[in-house]
């Protein structure tokens, strides 16, 4: 309790995101487990994500006076859902409130429970996912970026989608990887200067470059021509992969690269001669 309270009185030169930090780890002290258990992972992915990544991903994602909350509702997007054939619901989604409703996703995640082998096609599809969600907010408004972030166990990865000025071209950049404690005995190795650094940074990069801009200055590209977005439906992708999936199999997409590379190699030798 001590710990907290210090947390909680904290000084007044704060900076916005510092105070967002340190009232993420109050939060996290007061879910976590004193010392940590015997299992290694939780019971679900709730309880995953409700003890360890809640407490300290609301304060950076949320902000109630400018209406944009973190989400754990496991509900299809105000964007709709990826296919008109399969309902997609990321597990979290950061939203913003219009008109006393859920409005424009700036965000989504997804979270996983770790295994002894990692179900490498599972994470990779939860990736596909999470691209693809947030091009349709990017691609159909004037949303400037979009943040992702992909809970595997007790640790985590955030991306950052952006568009490419004057293309349809999205950039997907990797902004934060980090392993959260698993009990209250493993804060002083998550406690340190450089991860409090990377959350403040976390908090910064999200309210410096997710936000809607200007209609009049928003440049129209040929894919929001339009009310609805040009992306393919994930039914097509679920398809083309083969319904019994190895999580030993080597990867196909860079056998099939090195495999057309060979090609138009041969392709063009056979030009030469």
């Amino acid at each position: 309790m001590g710990a907290i309270r210090k947390l909680i009185n904290m000084p007044d030169d704060k900076k916005p995101a510092q105070t967002k930090v340190l009232l993420g780890l109050s939060n996290l002290v007061q879910k976590l487990p004193k010392k940590t258990l015997l299992e290694d992972e939780p019971q679900g992915e709730t309880e995953l994500w409700s003890s360890t990544f809640d407490p300290v991903l609301t304060p950076i994602f949320s902000c109630p006076e400018r209406d944009v909350l973190l989400r754990w509702s496991n509900v299809i997007p105000a964007e709709g859902s990826l296919s008109s054939v399969l309902n997609m619901r990321p597990d979290a989604i950061i939203c913003q409130i219009d008109q006393l409703r859920w409005s424009l996703s700036l965000g989504h995640g997804e979270a996983k429970l770790s295994e002894p082998n990692p179900n490498i096609d599972a994470l990779a599809q939860d990736l596909l996912r999470l691209a693809v969600l947030n091009k349709k907010p990017l691609m159909n408004s004037s949303l400037k970026a979009a943040i992702a972030f992909q809970i595997h166990g007790y640790r985590t990865k955030v991306y950052m989608t952006k568009p490419i000025a004057g293309s349809t071209i999205l950039t997907m950049t990797e902004v934060l990887s980090m392993k959260f404690p698993r009990s209250v005995e493993e804060l002083d190795m998550f406690v340190t200067r450089h991860n409090l650094e990377r959350l403040v940074h976390l908090h910064d990069v999200f309210w410096g470059n997710c936000f809607v801009g200007n209609d009049n200055q928003h440049t129209e590209t040929p894919e929001k021509k339009g009310d609805e977005c040009s992306t393919f439906d994930f039914y097509t992708t679920d398809s083309i992969r083969q319904s019994s999936p190895d999580r030993r199999r080597r990867c196909s997409l860079r056998y099939y690269v090195v495999l057309l590379n060979e090609k138009r190699f041969s392709n063009n030798e056979t030009k030469i001669r």
